[in-house]
């Protein structure tokens, strides 16, 4: 399935299910085709059960990102205004509770992330080899 490489992004793509049964079916006969039907299954639930919630917490991270940059923005606009009602510190640790909520989301979007990112490239490398 060299010919496919960089071509077909898709793990579900008609291309990729049909080659993979007809070189199999050759070789190993049905079992080998059921087998690779099984790991085309079990990797689609793997990929579903990792990617939706990589998704929300893509999400949360824009929001956590946009609000910290709406605070940034206010503080540099109401310098003056802060600077008469001696707010630093109350601006200062509004910055910090944004910045560390920013943070905690990336670190969770991040622990979500590489697990799926490992799993997506484990099953594209299996599937593009060519032992099968």
């Amino acid at each position: 399935m060299t010919w496919m490489r960089g071509k077909v992004s898709h793990h579900s793509s008609p291309t990729i299910h049909q080659s993979c049964s007809y070189n199999p079916r050759f070789r190993a006969g049905p079992f080998g085709v059921g087998i690779i039907y099984i790991y085309f299954i079990i990797g689609v639930i793997a990929n579903r059960l990792l990617v939706s919630p990589l998704t929300k917490w893509t999400a949360r991270v824009e929001r956590a990102e946009g609000d910290f940059r709406y605070k940034h923005v206010s503080v540099r606009n109401n310098a003056e205004e802060s600077a008469f009602y001696n707010a630093a510190q109350f601006d200062m640790h509004e910055s910090d509770r944004f910045f560390t909520s920013l943070l905690k989301m990336q670190l969770t979007a991040a622990l979500w992330k590489y697990p799926a990112q490992c799993n997506f490239n484990f099953t594209l490398n299996l599937m593009e080899s060519e032992n099968f």
